[in-house]
């Protein structure tokens, strides 16, 4: 088994800012204070940031064994509740501490992805995205779901619809910036 020895890169994510000595910091939605994650806890960090999906996985498990939604919904939330406490009140606490932080200015998500992505990949994005929708809604078609995943359906279907036209925006900023950029 393979040594994963990049783990001593920098922590990365949407509330992840530097800080005036180039530290990442962790500074979540409505906190003042802000958490310097040193790359030594980056791989605690990256496992914390993803107990979202991990709660969402969670939930869905019983969904399928039991065939009760409500038994799923209700161990997800317990799951997500366990671990929000874990990454709140065991990891940030022994993280160090800066009060009154403030989040430096930074580019925008939107921004970001047109400079650092290429029209082709773009592109290609959409594409994939329109065929995934396509396919999302033949399939919805010829299994005519009833009930809770008939709603749990339509929510994805909705969701592939909403990633497909952000790809096109991109696209067509990209493509709005490129020949911006020819002039």
């Amino acid at each position: 088994m393979a040594k994963h020895e990049n783990w001593n890169r920098e922590a990365e994510g949407p509330f992840i800012y530097k800080d005036s000595k180039g530290r990442s910091v962790y500074c979540g939605p409505f906190m003042k204070s802000g958490y310097v994650i040193p790359n030594s806890e980056v791989r605690a960090y990256t496992i914390y940031s993803a107990r979202y999906v991990l709660a969402v996985s969670v939930g869905v498990i019983p969904y399928f064994l039991f065939d009760n939604p409500y038994l799923g919904i209700g161990i997800g939330l317990a799951v997500l509740i366990v671990l929000e406490l874990m990454f709140r009140l065991k990891f940030l606490k022994n993280l160090r501490k800066i009060e009154h932080f403030e989040r430096p200015k930074r580019d925008n998500f939107m921004e970001r992805n047109v400079r650092n992505t290429s029209a082709g990949q773009l592109l290609i994005s959409v594409l994939l995205s329109v065929a995934f929708v396509a396919a999302l809604i033949y399939n919805f078609y010829v299994m005519k779901f009833q009930g809770f995943e008939r709603i749990a359906y339509l929510v994805l279907v909705a969701g592939a619809i909403a990633y497909t036209l952000f790809n096109a925006y991109l696209f067509l900023r990209k493509q709005t910036i490129d020949r911006q950029n020819k002039k």
